[in-house]
């Protein structure tokens, strides 16, 4: 009877400890990435961000803080499966949890994604421009602006199709949870399953027992009438 009840509080210690991490994850990302956001806003991808004198670029501090923020995401992503992972079966309230935490971490992925394809087109901006100037001469500003067009429509297409994968994977991670409710409700069906033989053979021998004991009863009252009837008769 330990057994059980001793896995089940190491279940809820993982899980409180999982979800503290969670929400300290996930005030890091928010705030780092808030962060990003406003470096994001005022990169042109211009020569000046690529290479200034004396500190960091602003193109080096993108790249270290998108780094930063992919190492959060991942760690989040493992302490949302760890907590996964310690949710009982058949405990919805947690399991509601569980998905909150997997939609922030979903939301969070899709904002990285819209930034880093915003950098990624200004820095094609300032490389075409930069070859257009140095040895391209005859390439347009029409067509300058045709392939920054197609870059941005790829960009977008490709966001929009991380966008489907990270829905697909938070469709998989309920269908988990789900599967992981349903095995334990059929664990249960089994348990009970395997306890009805006992059960029907405990009723089958009350039944016997309540059979002889009625048996027993009759013979003893009508042992009694007899007897009763011979004393009256000889009376």
């Amino acid at each position: 009877m330990a057994g059980p009840a001793a896995s089940s509080s190491a279940a809820s210690h993982e899980w409180d400890a999982c979800r503290r991490d969670a929400r300290k994850l996930e005030g890091e990302v928010d705030m780092k990435l808030g962060a990003y956001a406003k470096l994001c806003a005022t990169f042109d991808g211009s020569p000046a961000a690529h290479g200034p004198h004396g500190g960091p670029s602003t193109d080096q501090l993108l790249r270290a803080k998108a780094s930063e923020i992919e190492s959060l995401l991942q760690r989040l992503s493992d302490v949302n499966e760890r907590m996964g992972g310690s949710v009982p079966s058949g405990d919805h309230g947690r399991l509601h949890t569980l998905a909150r935490h997997r939609d922030i971490l979903q939301d969070y992925g899709q904002e990285v994604r819209r930034l880093n394809a915003s950098v990624g087109a200004a820095r094609d901006r300032a490389e075409l421009m930069a070859r257009s100037e140095e040895g391209a001469p005859h390439v347009s500003v029409q067509v300058q602006g045709a392939l920054l067009r197609e870059r941005n429509t790829i960009a977008s297409s490709t966001a929009a199709i991380d966008e489907v994968i990270g829905s697909a994977h938070a469709v998989e991670a309920e269908l988990k949870d789900q599967r992981r409710v349903f095995e334990g409700i059929g664990d249960r069906l089994y348990a009970l399953g395997s306890r009805f033989p006992v059960v029907n053979g405990l009723l089958r021998a009350i039944a016997r027992r309540k059979s002889r004991d009625t048996i027993v009863l009759s013979v003893v009252v009508s042992a009694c009438i007899l007897v009763l009837l011979v004393f009256l008769w000889r009376r």
